[in-house]
């Protein structure tokens, strides 16, 4: 499955990627990016992502981890292996919560981890954040404070 917004004519608004094989989710998160005045495009598979980013450099991505086939780690890998790919932002949406998953999304090179079930509005926020910093290093900075964090509990 693949399924996109029209871009707009001036194709201004950011371009957010959604990949996720819960299409609940997907339609969700669709709808309140779509409201907030992003253009999404869907994909329900790691394989499906990937292929999509043969035609589209999309602005963030939103990857699911669990997924049958290419799992999240996979893509996520492949995103950060991949010269053209490795400085799209990538925040994990997933329902892996313990602090392993999380410190091993970010040292993977993940801008955020979002544990499902998540609060839309904080989704927004950690939208915007990302697609706002001007850098890769600025958005590096606070993935880096959390994973010493995260090391200095012994999680």
């Amino acid at each position: 499955m693949q399924r996109n917004v029209p871009p707009s004519p001036d194709h201004k608004e950011p371009l957010v990627m959604v990949v996720d094989d819960e299409l609940e989710i997907v339609d969700i998160v669709q709808v309140v990016l779509q409201y907030a005045g992003f253009r999404v495009l869907a994909a329900a598979s790691g394989e499906g992502c990937l292929a999509a980013l043969q035609t589209v450099q999309p602005d963030l991505i939103l990857l699911d981890i669990m997924m049958p086939g290419l799992s999240g780690w996979d893509v996520l890998d492949h995103l950060r292996a991949d010269p053209r790919l490795r400085t799209i932002p990538v925040m994990m949406l997933t329902a892996l919560a313990q602090d392993s998953e999380i410190r091993r999304g970010l040292a993977a090179g993940a801008v955020e981890y979002l544990v499902k079930p998540f609060d839309l509005v904080g989704l927004l926020h950690h939208v915007n954040w990302a697609l706002n910093e001007s850098t890769p290093e600025e958005r590096e900075a606070p993935r880096r404070r959390l994973l010493d964090k995260l090391r200095l509990a012994g999680a």
